[in-house]
Order: C-alpha cells, then sequence, then structure tokens
C-alpha cells in the first residue's frame, strides 16, 4: 500500500513541476534588458526634483 501511495504522490509532484506556472521560454525580469549578467548591478539613485519658480512676477512694491 505504501509503495502505490509513494508512486501517486511522486506522479502527482512530477505533473506539478513540469507543468509550472505556464511561462514558455527564459524567465525574465521586468525592467532588466535580456542579455543582462546576474546579478545586475544596481540602478543609480533619481536625482532630486528640480525646484519649481513661481509663475508670479515679481514685486517692485517696497513695502512687501
Amino acid at each position: 500500500m505504501l509503495g502505490r501511495t509513494c508512486t501517486i504522490v511522486l506522479t502527482a509532484a512530477l505533473a506539478f513541476a513540469l507543468a509550472a506556472c505556464g511561462q514558455k521560454g527564459p524567465l525574465y525580469l521586468p525592467g532588466y534588458p535580456k542579455g543582462a549578467t546576474w546579478p545586475y548591478p544596481p540602478k543609480p539613485p533619481a536625482p532630486p526634483p528640480e525646484r519649481k519658480t513661481p509663475d508670479v512676477p515679481a514685486s517692485t512694491d517696497e513695502k512687501k
């Protein structure tokens, strides 16, 4: 009985392993080139956003 159960479990495990997730072809990571070596060098940090200048014209009022 144990031999038959073991065969069924191994067959099911093999079927699941072969079915995988349906991915065909080589695996890839989004955002990285296809021929990239692994580990891929980390991306440099993004530069800080530029400060916007106000759209209000300069005032000539000396009281301000």
